[in-house]
């Protein structure tokens, strides 16, 4: 199975923006796992209780986490890293009613204090770097050797390449990937 990736979650959008662009997902039958984040710029999210009800009662959603806020978390203590994902954690749990498994750093970072906090978290770490660009041009030559890629909702010149990514998705997965 291909994860397919909302990266920056972003609460500001509108629900219905979301909602269309799920319905894309809903209609190929491939599963978005939203990537999350709950602070941005220092500040708490506006997470809208009607685009909560929304991803809670329609199919086709993962969620998993990005971290607390968009940081680098590889310049990051081991300890700054446990608060911001226990954190985040915690949100999924009182918002989605589940806990995420994996966590897709921000840039796609690594360092051994993010490791050692994941583990103390129970998450794994996934920092494939395909975006949805790369991932197109490698399915399309029958070049693609990865698990994931990811989108931006928020990025119209990365919209408009969601249905040929969701068709190549589809055809991978129905291909036995």
């Amino acid at each position: 199975m291909i994860i397919v990736r909302s990266d920056d979650f972003d609460w500001r959008m509108d629900t219905q923006s979301y909602v269309d662009i799920h319905q894309l997902f809903v209609d190929a039958q491939v599963v978005e796992t939203a990537v999350l984040q709950f602070a941005q710029f220092g500040r708490l999210c506006n997470v809208r209780e009607e685009l909560v009800r929304y991803i809670l009662n329609t199919p086709y959603w993962d969620i998993q986490l990005h971290g607390w806020q968009h940081d680098h978390y590889d310049e990051m203590k081991y300890d700054f890293i446990v608060r911001d994902l226990a954190a985040a954690i915690h949100m999924c749990q009182k918002y989605f009613k589940v806990t995420p498994t994996v966590w897709y750093p921000p840039w796609n970072c690594l360092s051994n204090e993010m490791e050692m906090a994941a583990t103390t978290v129970g998450l794994k770490i996934d920092n494939e770097s395909y975006d949805i660009a790369k991932f197109i041009r490698e399915a399309s030559s029958g070049h693609y050797s990865g698990h994931s890629l990811y989108f931006h909702g928020w990025k119209k010149d990365e919209m408009v390449q969601v249905p040929e990514m969701l068709r190549l998705v589809k055809e991978l997965q129905n291909a036995g990937r």
